[in-house]
């Protein structure tokens, strides 16, 4: 647990619990039993997040491997996991950047194929069987993970 964490807001001491919270980055996942800080004079909150990396890992591997279409809040985490900006995206997917902002902000639909490519250039390696088993509708993915001593893992 954090220890002697100032409120950036008011500088009063927080408080440490933990908790089950949404991940912002992500509607759909729950992070389980996460250390959140909280400022009791202000009320000022902060989630901690052990091992960021790994957590990014975990979900841009489920994220490839789900079996219905990605949504944009879902396009907009491979696409920062992969640590590019939407020109360079578009770029390699080729596309306009106009077209990877709309997919992003769900105003478009990514269409199959450039679904694909981007789990593709996400996985590297994925299976093919994986690609061939992916759906027609776009639906967010639903996950419940837990950071443990070992790291994170999806919850049972």
């Amino acid at each position: 647990m954090t220890k002697d964490v100032k409120c950036t807001e008011c500088g009063d001491r927080m408080i440490s619990t933990r908790e089950d919270r949404p991940y912002s980055k992500l509607p759909g996942v729950l992070l389980l039993g996460v250390e959140v800080l909280r400022c009791p004079k202000c009320g000022e909150s902060e989630v901690v997040i052990p091992k960021p990396n790994q957590l990014g890992d975990l979900l841009a591997r489920h994220l490839i491997e789900k079996r219905d279409r990605l949504v944009g809040p879902e396009i907009r985490f491979l696409r920062t996991h992969l640590g590019l900006p939407g020109a360079e995206l578009a770029r390699r997917m080729g596309v306009s950047p106009e077209t990877i902002s709309r997919w992003e902000n769900g105003k478009d639909t990514m269409g199959p194929v450039a679904d694909r490519l981007l789990r593709l250039l996400v996985a590297g390696d994925m299976p093919r069987e994986a690609l061939a088993k992916i759906g027609d509708d776009p639906r967010p993915l639903s996950l419940a993970v837990r950071a443990s001593r070992a790291g994170w893992k999806e919850a049972a």
